[in-house]
Formats: C-alpha cells, sequence, structure tokens
C-alpha cells in the first residue's frame, strides 16, 4: 500500500508494433514487442479491406516476435489493421497498402 499523499506506481505496457514493407506486394512482415515486466499475452491482429470485410485474423505472442503475413491473394488496395489485446482493448490501428 501507499503512504498518505503518495502516487502509486501503474503497471503499464508499452507496445511497439512495426509493419513492414508498407506499401508491400501482399507480402510484409510484423514486428510486434512489450516491454514490460508482465508475463507475455496473446493479442490478436485483423486485416479488413476497404469494404470493411475481415480478410486476415490470427492471434500472435507479443513478447520480441516477428512474422510474415502473406496477403498476396488479395487485391491491391488500401487496408487497415488493429491490434486488440486478450481484453478487447484496442492496441494499434493503422493503414496498409498493398500493390502489385
Amino acid at each position: 500500500t501507499c503512504p498518505p499523499l503518495c502516487i502509486p506506481q501503474l503497471n503499464i505496457k508499452k507496445y511497439e508494433l512495426r509493419v513492414y514493407l508498407n506499401p508491400n506486394n501482399g507480402q510484409f512482415a510484423v514486428q510486434w514487442s512489450v516491454v514490460s515486466d508482465q508475463q507475455s499475452e496473446k493479442e490478436q491482429i485483423e486485416i479488413y479491406n476497404e469494404f470493411g470485410e475481415r480478410v486476415y485474423s490470427s492471434g500472435l505472442v507479443i513478447r520480441n516476435s516477428k512474422f510474415v503475413i502473406d496477403l498476396s491473394a488479395q487485391p491491391a488496395g488500401i487496408y487497415m489493421y488493429r491490434v486488440i489485446s486478450s481484453t478487447g482493448t484496442l492496441l494499434k490501428a493503422d493503414k496498409l497498402v498493398i500493390v502489385h
């Protein structure tokens, strides 16, 4: 516990996500890491096309993981990706461009 007038330390995670190459030809890498003393959790990445249809969904372990996603069968265009925590919190959302 904390004595009067002190501020308790919050247990805050710092997330880092890199998607590269962007733009890409449908194949790109995701580098996902978390700076924290907490145990790894399982988060989910979802990718949506311009019509809002989910074209990719996968769980991933966030602590210092790197993997390749292959969407080369999808048409060229602008896609949105979002990363969601195991508790349903939106951690990151951004654009992804596929060119062929």
